[in-house]
């Protein structure tokens, strides 16, 4: 996971930034969330969550098809289920 920091870690960072420096400047002054609640706040943890889900499932389904391609996933096959 380390070895490749940069789309482990910084990628998703930016990302995240990104969007919140868009979305907070565009809809900040037109959009508000409750009273008392500045969209920024409102806005902060949906991003850090979309940037956690997005990065385990990018890692998790990029090993899969690095498996598949290079022939090696055949613990799939090796499950107990009927094929249908």
């Amino acid at each position: 996971m380390w070895k490749v920091g940069f789309q482990t870690v910084l990628a998703p960072v930016l990302t995240a930034l990104l969007y919140l420096l868009i979305f907070s400047h565009v809809l900040a002054q037109h959009v508000e969330v409750y009273p008392g609640v500045h969209y920024t706040a409102f806005l902060i943890p949906g991003l850090m969550m979309m940037a956690m889900l997005q990065n385990a499932f990018a890692n998790s389904s990029s090993s899969l098809i690095q498996s598949k391609i290079t022939g090696n996933i055949v613990f799939v096959l090796l499950a107990p289920i009927a094929y249908w």
